[in-house]
């Protein structure tokens, strides 16, 4: 016989359901026996069931009501299985979908797709295509026959080999829930429920009165099962919102335009209708607004939005307002201001207001922390992700730990999720300070005691208690997985013994109770947090439980499933404000609405880039159907979702009965400038007496918490900028601060002074200050508040088992001193003669056994008792380099001591504080003593004179530069020559012979292995040898003296060696005096020469410079005031930036900037200091 068609079509607000519901109350009263079946949207159930409650109570006087069953597609297909008996059970979840697809895209030889299945997204969006293909019908049988059509006509072979690739997921995804009937993908629940309808009868359909609200269109699944209770009920009513006049003058609706969604809905169950030979009922038109006041802006607003042409309002009220914020989190502190001025002021309830968002997922976290600091009870009609929580994220990374044998990373990751009962953060600073330093690596390492290894049980038992703790949770977990390839319920076993030793359920309960003081609908998903994982572990063991599988890949499947899973919530209060989104959430009856995020962007959302089907691949496929006759299509397209995006806006704007808030913000939180929303000129056009409102937080208008900490935003950048647009003489400031506003001026005036220590912190300091390295006076005049941090505070960068910069440096120094040390004869002329006779494969093979030997000394990690590098990774990449730099560094400088007379005498010398200076004899307030280490310094004798030079070797591109050395950043070589010069006079003192010291030359010797350029046609290694000897010549300062030159590079006196340049150990520019630039009439301090005076006046400026700094450390200066030199600063690689917080913003912090090069006046002021200090302190 078949039901009776009736339609209900109006524009939303024009009371449709509310007719609909009503007629339906009153059949149900007058007919208690007939059955009267709702079929709304599953999300909107519980609030129909509300309303009807309230109609049934206003109209009839009842309290309820027993023949009316109001019911989601869902929950309607279930009530028909129980009624039938049959077997179904839970639905698949997205995190079953996901985690079978992935175990099936593992599985496969895919041709397009294999190097994706872990990329980030990949397993997500091949679910929501798979979900597409179920809703909308599309079978594999259809998919292979366009396969089978595009290799006909060789098109596309591409898309040919993606939608092969598509296929065999669909196809093992098939198969494997096919043995799992109980088990559906919610897309197919309406098939399998259409398949039991079949050939049964059943009461719940069978003449019942059916009505469908809520929906703004069907998928073709839904339609099938539309068509089937049209063959059963009794009648069916839909629910169209849709103008009244498109019905009454039958014209067809453009694609673009707002209610084309509802009307494709209208005419294809018409269609429906037809093709069943089923008689039409009622077509009720209902055409005037039920829900806004006449004449009002939202009224105007509603009628003409997104329509063309659209009416004009002129006139203003307070119906609809458009906010401008700064940022979104003003935009949300704005929103809750103004809902508590609502409560306050106007009366209303929380319930009579709602919050849409069409980007919930990003701003969920900031509506929840501002409207619990506003006090506001709300709903956020939102699900949460499961994996956002410490104890589904620490079941993934035990596993990735467990596959990676226990590596730092991985081991660090799990401990850090803070799930260990008993293990403090403090515990896992400590342990993990100690693995980076000593180089702790794999599970046999941590599974051995930590004092044995090291050989020291006293100092590391603090240490070993933290890894026994850690031990106790990994060993027993790696017990129960025992190989790295099992069964997927061996592994699910694991984890189920490692979730109950470590009391998951109880600690995710305790962690709820914590939370819910703050916020209880988080609380609330925590609560059903264990719940949820232990059924996803269930439902994987279902599935996949005999499947052989590696470690790594079923934490990839897991990680896939536990992104995918939700958990909902329900309303805490019942007068709360609903906060959803634009298209799933459902609200009735509410007086307010704020439509938030309408920046562009945002709206219309943009196109969605990675799909594994584009647009257009669809549209190819969709054409092959129709040229096969197969009535099918895909979901719309994103040009479709834009105009569906309209309509769904339009509903929202709809909703609020009284007053409707439109809010975008001018940049986003990082500072980023938005713009409005194509929608915001819409309105504007519409209401054009209206004027965009820009609103920031107000001080006083929200919560005792808010206020206070506006005020304190306002009153800081009152303090500081004095632009702020908070008046102190304020009215109500002034009441509430009168007795205090002297304070108040007070604090306008106070300065927090960080530059300076106090004396009292000086003094007790005072002991290590006058004990100082030249290298620490440096890093003082580089940045004085760098200093303080890592010398006065001791903070030092993690230590690292790794062989780091300070290591690469110590190796070859310590390594050259074991190379000097075997080469020492018993007098200078035998040292000069072992440096004359040795063989360059005899000096290579000293130089790699000396690296062996101070590698060894480091760690037994790295190279073996037999000599073979055994380290991984980086530390056998650096070791390798090692070697390779010490071969060249080696070579270089035997060759640069045989080309001259100067011997190596001295090598590693340590000057200590009683080798150092009395600072008293330049004028010092405290005496000071220096203490450093000279890495070489060479001599040659001719009777009573001794002709002296200095070494520092330099891994870096050092060079000698005067500007350094005046602002106190380039000590060293000088100081160091002064000390040297001493040391030889005291040296030959004790051997009874009184000699004079002069100093030929201070150098940094680069310690590196340069790449040369070949020449063209160049092919003798000669040349290229000796190019890259010039590249590793000595950088510094000369004696200006021929014979001082020649006893360093043999022949270089010469007029033809040094006219050319043609120097291969000494600087290039021998025989100038400091030069000026001709165009900027600057000293360049590379390559210069200086008499002998020149040099005793430049070591006491050096001295008297090293006074200086000393003195500013005995006052407590540590301003932060980093050196800045061209592009270079001190911040560059500074360790403690996250310490200082440096920026120049603030009004404190200052750099320090200085010249790259020195000018004359300055060269001649550090001559004159050093020569007057030279002078009054009798200095030679």
């Amino acid at each position: 016989m078949g039901a009776v068609i009736n339609y209900l079509v109006g524009a939303s607000g024009t009371g449709k359901t509310t007719d609909l519901m009503k007629r339906v109350a009153e059949a149900a009263v007058l007919n208690p026996d007939k059955k009267y079946l709702m079929i709304v949207p599953e999300q909107a159930a519980s609030t129909v069931e509300r309303d009807m409650v309230k109609i049934m109570s206003l109209c009839h006087g009842r309290k309820g009501f027993m023949n009316i069953d109001i019911v989601g597609i869902s929950r309607l297909a279930y009530k028909i299985f129980n009624e039938m008996r049959a077997k179904v059970g839970g639905l698949l979840a997205d995190a079953d979908k996901s985690m079978i697809i992935r175990f099936i895209a593992g599985r496969l030889k895919l041709r397009v797709y294999k190097n994706s299945i872990d990329k980030d997204g990949f397993i997500s969006e091949a679910k929501s295509l798979l979900s597409e293909l179920f809703q909308y019908n599309i079978t594999i049988s259809d998919i292979d026959e366009v396969i089978n059509e595009m290799e006909a006509t060789g098109e596309k072979p591409v898309l040919l080999e993606k939608l092969k690739d598509i296929r065999d997921i669909f196809a093992g995804f098939e198969e494997k829930v096919s043995d799992y009937e109980e088990s559906l993908p919610a897309e197919r629940l309406v098939s399998y429920l259409l398949r039991k309808l079949s050939s049964l009868e059943c009461n719940i359909l069978d003449n019942a009165v059916v009505t469908f609200d809520g929906f703004t269109g069907y998928t073709p699944a839904q339609y099938d099962l539309i068509e089937e209770i049209m063959k059963r009920a009794e009648s069916l009513s839909f629910v169209i919102t849709m103008d009244s006049e498109i019905v009454k003058s039958k014209r067809v609706v453009k694609d673009y335009e707002i209610f084309n969604l509802s009307y494709v809905t209208y005419k294809n169950l018409m269609e429906k209708a037809k093709e069943n030979g089923l008689s039409e009922g009622e077509v009720l038109l209902y055409e005037n607004d039920q829900r806004h006041q006449k004449g009002t802006m939202l009224d105007d607003l509603v009628s003409g939005i997104f329509r063309f042409p659209s009416p004009e309002h002129k006139e203003c009220d307070e119906s609809v307002k458009v906010l401008e914020c700064r940022n979104s989190d003003d935009e949300i502190a704005v929103i809750a201001e103004e809902i508590k001025r609502l409560i306050r002021e106007e009366g209303m309830r929380y319930s009579d207001i709602a919050v849409f968002s069409p980007s919930l997922d990003d701003s969920s976290k900031s509506f929840e922390k501002i409207f619990r600091k506003y006090d506001i009870p709300y709903f956020l009609d939102n699900t949460r992700k499961m994996r956002q929580n410490p104890f589904s994220e620490a079941i993934i990374l035990l596993l990735m730990a467990e596959d990676k044998n226990y590596d730092y990373e991985s081991i660090f990751a799990f401990l850090k999720t803070g799930v260990i009962s008993g293990l403090t953060g403090e515990e896992i600073a400590l342990i993990e300070n100690f693995v980076l330093e000593k180089n702790i690596k794999g599970y046999r390492k941590w599974s051995r005691c930590f004092s044995k290894i090291l050989n020291n049980e006293d100092r590391y038992a603090e240490q070993e208690e933290v890894r026994k703790k850690i031990m106790k949770v990994i060993g027993d977990f790696h017990e129960g997985i025992k190989s790295k390839t099992g069964k997927v319920k061996d592994l699910i076993n694991a984890i189920r013994t490692f979730m109950i030793n470590e009391e998951y359920e109880e600690s995710i309960l305790l962690m709820a109770d914590r939370i819910e003081e703050n916020d209880i609908p988080l609380a609330r998903t925590y609560r059903a947090l264990y719940k949820n994982i232990c059924a996803f572990f269930d439902e994987m063991e279902n599935v996949l439980g005999e499947e052989e599988i590696t470690l790594r890949e079923f934490a990839s499947i897991l990680k896939s499933g536990m992104n995918e899973i939700r958990i909902g919530t329900i309303p805490a209060v019942i007068d709360s404000v609903v906060i959803g989104d634009t298209e799933r959430t459902r609200v009735s009856d509410i007086k307010v609405l704020f439509l938030t995020d309408m920046n562009e962007g945002v709206v219309p959302h943009p196109p969605h880039a990675a799909k594994i089907l584009s647009d257009q691949d669809k549209e190819y496929v969709e054409n092959i159907f129709q040229k096969k006759g197969i009535r099918k299509q895909f979901a719309p397209s994103d040009k479709g979702k834009l105009y569906i995006e309209q309509f769904y806006m339009y509903l929202a704007i709809a909703k609020p009965m009284e007053r409707l808030y439109v809010t975008y913000c001018k940049a986003g939180n990082d500072g980023e400038e938005l713009t409005s929303a194509y929608i915001i000129p819409r309105i504007k056009a519409i209401l054009s007496g209206l004027s965009v409102e820009n609103r920031k937080p107000s001080v006083f208008k929200g919560t005792e918490k808010t206020d206070i900490y506006f005020f304190a935003e306002a009153f800081r950048k009152f303090l500081y900028d004095g632009d702020e647009d908070i008046s102190l003489d304020d009215a109500v400031l002034y009441s509430l601060f009168e007795d205090k506003k002297r304070y108040i001026d007070q604090a306008k005036a106070y300065e927090i002074d960080d530059k300076k220590l106090t004396e009292a912190a000086v003094e007790a300091a005072k002991k290590a200050l006058l004990v100082q390295s030249v290298s620490k006076l440096e890093q003082y005049a580089g940045c004085e508040y760098k200093y303080f941090l890592r010398y006065m505070l001791s903070l030092e960068e993690r230590r690292s088992g790794n062989i780091d910069q300070l290591n690469f440096g110590n190796v070859l120094h310590d390594a050259l001193r074991d190379v000097f040390d075997e080469m020492e004869g018993e007098t200078i002329s035998a040292t000069y003669d072992n440096w004359q006779k040795i063989k360059r494969d005899e000096e290579i093979k000293m130089m790699k056994d000396a690296i062996t030997t101070e590698f060894r000394r480091m760690s037994d990690d790295f190279i073996s008792p037999e000599g073979e590098v055994i380290a991984e990774g980086y530390n056998r990449y650096i070791i390798e380099n090692i070697y390779q730099l010490g071969e060249r560094t080696i070579t270089s400088v035997s060759e640069q001591i045989r080309g001259g007379d100067m011997v190596p005498v001295f090598y590693e010398e340590q000057f200590t504080d009683r080798d150092g200076f009395d600072r008293a004899k330049v004028g010092a307030k405290e005496e000071i003593k220096l203490v450093g280490r000279i890495d070489r310094a060479d001599i040659y004798e001719e009777g009573d004179n001794v002709y002296l030079r200095i070494l520092d070797y330099k891994t870096g591109n050092n060079t000698f530069d005067y500007s350094e050395l005046y602002n106190g950043r380039q000590l060293q070589l000088v100081i160091y020559l002064g000390v040297m010069t001493e040391k030889v006079r005291e040296v030959y003192k004790k051997k009874g012979r009184n000699v004079n010291v002069y100093p030929v030359g201070m150098y940094y010797y680069p310690v590196h292995d340069p790449y040369i350029k070949k020449p063209d046609n160049e092919d003798d290694p000669r040349v290229i040898e000796e190019k890259i000897s010039k590249e590793l010549r000595l950088r510094g300062i000369s004696a200006d003296d021929p014979f001082m030159k020649e006893i360093q590079e043999k022949g270089i006196s010469e007029p033809e060696r040094w006219k050319d340049g043609d120097a291969k150990i000494l600087p290039f520019d021998f025989y100038t005096k400091p030069y000026k630039d001709k165009k900027a009439g600057d000293i360049k301090g590379f390559h210069i020469n200086l008499s002998v005076d020149e040099f005793r006046c430049i070591e006491n400026f050096a001295k008297v410079k090293a006074g200086e700094l000393t003195d500013k450390m005995m006052s407590g200066d540590i301003e932060k005031n980093p050196y800045n030199k061209g592009a270079s600063s001190e911040c560059d690689y500074c360790s403690f930036k996250s310490v200082c917080r440096f920026d120049v913003i603030n009004r404190d912090n200052k750099i320090n900037r200085v010249s790259k090069d020195i000018d004359e006046q300055k060269f001649s002021e550090m001559i004159n200091r050093g020569g007057a200090a030279a002078k009054n302190d009798s200095v030679e």
